[in-house]
């Protein structure tokens, strides 16, 4: 769990993504800027595969995800995004993250 603390500390998430938004334009927009990005994660719709114009950035260190948080109302793939550091909700994530398997 302290692990997954650091992870959260190192992690934005990103709102109002452009649905044709991928990976790789998410990555390459903030690495430049913000610092070394250690893994993006978009979320889809399970069904359809489609993007719910979210995504979650870990960065390398905590600096990176400092930075980011300035690029808020900048645009990637013609759309405005919002940059939040991420935060799990009290009683919220994984079975796994509670010892729960």
């Amino acid at each position: 769990m302290a692990e997954d603390a650091k992870r959260m500390d190192r992690t934005v998430m990103v709102v109002g993504l452009s649905t044709r938004a991928d990976e790789r334009d998410v990555f390459e927009f903030f690495s430049g800027r913000a610092g070394t990005v250690k893994d993006v994660q978009i979320i889809r719709d399970a069904r359809t595969g489609k993007s719910k114009g979210v995504c979650f950035v870990e960065f390398s260190t905590a600096e990176g995800m400092v930075k980011s948080l300035s690029m808020t109302g900048q645009t990637i793939k013609g759309a405005r995004v919002q940059v939040q550091q991420s935060q799990v909700a009290e009683g919220r994530g994984t079975h796994a993250s509670r010892g729960k398997f």
